[in-house]
C-alpha cells in the first residue's frame, strides 16, 4: 500500500510540475505504543523495532511522539503519557517539502507522522526534508549554471 501511495503521489507531483512532496521521502511508520506503558517498556519496544522515535496513542487516537531524547532521559518508572511530546501536526503524502519543513520547525519535532485519511502511512524526519531541499537548491543552481 505504501508503494502505491508513493507512486500515485509521484505521478500527481510530476503532472503538476511541483517540487518533491512528503510522499516521495516518507519512511515506514514509527511504532505505535499505548500511553499507559512505562518508559522502560517504551525503550524495549524502540530497541526491538530499531526505532529512534515512537508514536503514542490513547483510546484509539494519536496523541504524541516519544523522541530519542525522551527515550534516553526519562526514568524507567515514568509512564509514556508523562514523557510524550504532544502531537500538534500530521503531514499528508502531498505536503510539499517547504510546508513540511515549516511544520517540523514549528513543532520542534525531529520527525512527524504521515497520514492518508485515517491511515498512518509513514513518517518523515526533518533531516530528510532538509537534505531534499538542499538537493533541490543544488540541482537548480547546477541547471542555471549549465544554461
Amino acid at each position: 500500500m505504501l508503494a502505491l501511495i508513493r507512486e500515485q503521489t509521484k505521478k500527481r507531483t510530476q503532472s503538476l510540475g511541483a517540487s518533491v512532496s512528503v510522499g516521495d521521502l516518507m519512511t515506514r511508520p514509527q511504532p505505535i505504543v499505548p500511553s499507559h506503558l512505562s518508559m522502560a517498556a517504551a525503550r524495549k519496544i524502540a530497541r526491538l523495532k530499531s526505532a529512534d522515535a515512537l508514536i503514542v496513542e490513547d483510546k484509539g487516537c494519536l496523541v504524541g511522539i516519544l523522541d530519542s531524547q525522551s527515550l534516553r532521559d526519562a526514568d524507567d518508572d515514568q509512564t509514556i503519557a508523562e514523557c510524550l511530546r504532544p502531537l500538534q501536526f500530521c503531514l499528508t503524502p502531498t505536503t510539499t517539502m517547504e510546508q513540511a519543513r515549516a511544520l517540523l520547525i514549528k513543532s520542534g519535532a525531529a520527525s512527524l507522522p504521515v497520514a492518508a485519511g485515517p491511515f498512518l502511512v509513514g513518517s518523515v524526519s526533518r533531516a530528510a526534508v532538509e537534505r531534499s531541499l538542499a538537493a533541490g537548491v543544488l540541482s537548480a543552481t547546477t541547471a542555471r549554471m549549465a544554461a
